[in-house]
């Protein structure tokens, strides 16, 4: 559903700046009842099965949390992106990965201010707002 055009989920999308909405905020959009009564960022583990092209892989979000809370005792949590996929050039990890990261600093946004319409338009989203957590060097 994240990557899905077309879908059952963009017509809950609010039609009055839809265009003016980013990729990801998109994205977000159409899965963002799925999580509603759930704070990802507190799971250890989230599994994510992965559907295209009629070939299936699995995604793991390992310690999503991580990137932001500070980490005490002997083994620090380290938070990551793991793809397994039996095919090669199945699915490319580096997109999956992507839009996961994406995915989370979406939800992050939403879970800080839920009431807050995510309205920003495309390309100014970074200026003034909220600084992406989840990025390939933070979370690989």
């Amino acid at each position: 559903k994240l990557t899905e055009a077309g879908s059952r989920g963009d017509r809950a999308v609010p039609s009055g700046g839809n265009q003016r909405l980013s990729r990801a905020q998109r994205q977000h959009m159409r899965v963002r009842k799925w999580t509603k009564k759930v704070n990802l960022f507190e799971l250890d583990f989230i599994l994510v099965p992965i559907h295209a092209n009629f070939h299936w892989s699995l995604a793991i979000i390992c310690h999503p949390g991580a990137a932001f809370r500070p980490q005490q005792g002997a083994s620090p949590k380290s938070p990551c992106i793991l793809h397994l996929d039996s095919l090669q050039g199945g699915h490319h990890t580096a997109q999956v990965s992507r839009t996961l990261r994406e995915y989370l600093n979406e939800e992050l946004k939403a879970k800080a201010d839920p009431g807050a319409p995510a309205q920003e338009p495309a390309g100014e989203e970074r200026k003034g707002s909220q600084k992406e957590i989840y990025t390939p060097d933070t979370m690989p």
